[in-house]
């Protein structure tokens, strides 16, 4: 029961953090950020707005969101754009995954060796 608890936690935190995402530090402009997936937008008023990808269609920019909506992108409203990092957005999910997994997989471990002996501690 508790190992499979602990996996099940294991599989909900892995899940949770797949969309940890880094964005690279240097800006791009609109034509090159065009059909290269996942970007980040930032208005002239500072919202931030995550793009599944941005498509050029019928000589205007569209930023499609993940609910597959398109938004028309206005260039004069439209601050910064930075594209998805993906060496470092793999690393920090990696890393995240690596210091939540190292404690239960401890645990786990620590509860086999347990359920192996006569489940008594000799200490």
């Amino acid at each position: 029961m508790y190992l499979r608890t602990s996996v099940a936690v294991l599989l909900i935190i892995v899940l949770i953090f797949q969309s940890c995402v880094a964005y690279q530090k240097t800006m791009v402009r609109m034509e090159e950020a065009e059909n290269m997936g996942r970007s980040k937008a930032i208005t002239v008023h500072g919202t931030k707005v995550v793009l599944k990808n941005i498509e050029y269609i019928d000589g205007a920019y569209y930023g499609e969101n993940f609910k597959k909506q398109k938004t028309l992108l206005d260039s004069a409203q439209i601050s910064a754009i930075y594209l998805k990092d993906v060496k470092k957005s793999k690393r920090q999910s990696l890393a995240i995954i690596g210091v939540i997994a190292t404690p239960i997989l401890f645990i786990g471990i620590q509860y086999l060796i347990f359920l192996l002996g006569d489940g008594h501690d000799h200490m």
